[in-house]
């Protein structure tokens, strides 16, 4: 599944947009936990770069990224339904 938009202009637009490409419920949720995910890892990759002089490669946060979804969707359902490769 592919999906292209213009960025929007603030981060509650840029939130509605997930949710309205996902026209059911399992989806939008799923879209919701890949957003947050983005939204908590990028913070966190701004405190690291401001606080502890540390910074990480855009691929590498995207990895984070992919990885850290995946475990919170596992925790969501409580068993993996799909695997890593499947998730990415």
């Amino acid at each position: 599944m592919c999906f292209n938009f213009i960025m929007p202009p603030n981060l509650f637009n840029h939130l509605e947009c997930w949710t309205e490409e996902g026209r059911n419920r399992k989806i939008r949720r799923g879209l919701w936990l890949i957003w947050h995910a983005c939204v908590w890892l990028i913070w966190m990759e701004r405190n690291n770069r401001i606080f502890n002089e540390r910074v990480k490669e855009v691929d590498e946060l995207v990895a984070e990224i992919k990885a850290v979804s995946w475990q919170w969707s596992i925790k969501r359902l409580s068993k993996a339904s799909y695997l890593f490769y499947e998730w990415i």
